[in-house]
């Protein structure tokens, strides 16, 4: 169920979201009323960090303040939880030589804002058994596409390119080093081509979809030409993010470049990824997150004439389900 491209309040997306979620119950699709809660890139406080190694409860609390140091003014109350990167060798704190630290990874959310969200579910009288993060759902998904042998200790960026926000994940084998939210994403796409043909975000948003086909022949050449002039400016601005993120992951974790970009999300296509790819210098294609998966043939007819990036999450919420079921 997609949302409205015009909600501007959390209360319109709450209700939105509502809304949606009635109609998918009613449509009879689903069995049971379990849910997996999925923290979006909007809702979450992200940031890599570099603390001294420490026994795990020690650990725990120095994230902690070191969190509640870095959450903007006013976050409020905050849900902090934390993945370990690695241990790096990093500038001695004394500032001579160097010593070893650990790299970690904050996540931080606003409680109020998880307590609303089970509400919500609640009052729809379905069941949330788990609540996850779609940066890291989006990494399992992606981590069990990877199947050879030489993939295991090779480095991945995956980039989620989602409506409202993108998100970024390198990957080495099944390590997760850094999440990187990304403010360019679709509708910030279809706002630059609003601006420069003077349509609405509606028009713009179906001009966009068109250039971003692998049919040229759906999108006047003209028009094509200039909805590519007017994303150009975005997409060098998601590039110089990424490029940062490539870049942090060279001098972090030293002696392990990444050899891959994966896109996924629905607003992936084909037409990005190549002057991502131009633009990071590092091999930029759109992946299929059903890749390796035995699926029906009703099914597949159904993806083939979608856009399969769009379940990257979901489907790893999908291993987050089984994994709480075993609980």
């Amino acid at each position: 169920h997609a949302l409205p491209i015009s909600l501007e309040t959390p209360a319109e997306r709450a209700e939105a979201v509502r809304f949606g979620l009635s109609n998918l119950q009613s449509m009879g699709s689903f069995k049971g009323r379990d849910v997996i809660l999925s923290l979006n890139a909007q809702q979450l406080f992200v940031q890599n960090v570099r603390v001294p190694r420490l026994p795990d409860e020690e650990l725990n609390k120095v994230v902690r303040w070191e969190a509640e140091e870095r959450l903007p003014e006013g976050f409020g109350e905050a849900e902090v939880r934390h993945l370990i990167a690695g241990d790096i060798r990093a500038p001695s704190s004394s500032g001579e030589g160097s010593e070893i630290r650990r790299e970690v990874i904050v996540l931080a959310c606003r409680r109020k804002e998880i307590q609303e969200s089970i509400a919500l579910l609640e009052s729809l009288r379905l069941r949330p058994v788990a609540i996850d993060v779609s940066a890291l759902a989006m990494a399992r998904t992606c981590q069990s596409i990877l199947r050879r042998k030489a993939d295991e200790q090779s480095a991945f960026l995956f980039v989620d390119l989602g409506a409202g926000m993108s998100t970024a994940v390198v990957t080495r084998g099944h390590e997760i080093l850094l999440i990187k939210q990304l403010p360019s994403a679709g509708q910030s796409l279809d706002r630059a081509v609003a601006r420069k043909l003077r349509l609405s975000i509606e028009d713009a948003a179906l001009a966009r979809q068109q250039w971003s086909s692998k049919d040229d022949s759906v999108i006047d050449p003209d028009l094509g030409r200039v909805v590519g002039e007017a994303v150009r400016s975005e997409i060098e601005t998601m590039a110089g993010e990424l490029l940062m993120c490539v870049r942090y992951h060279s001098v972090t974790f030293r002696g392990n470049r990444i050899t891959k970009a994966l896109l996924f999300g629905g607003e992936s296509s084909t037409r990005i990824a190549d002057q991502l790819s131009s633009r990071i210098d590092i091999p930029c294609e759109v992946s299929d997150p059903f890749a390796g998966v035995d699926l029906s043939p009703d099914a597949a007819t159904q993806l083939s004439s979608s856009r399969p990036g769009q379940w990257v999450v979901a489907l790893g919420l999908c291993t987050k389900s089984s994994q709480a079921a075993a609980a």
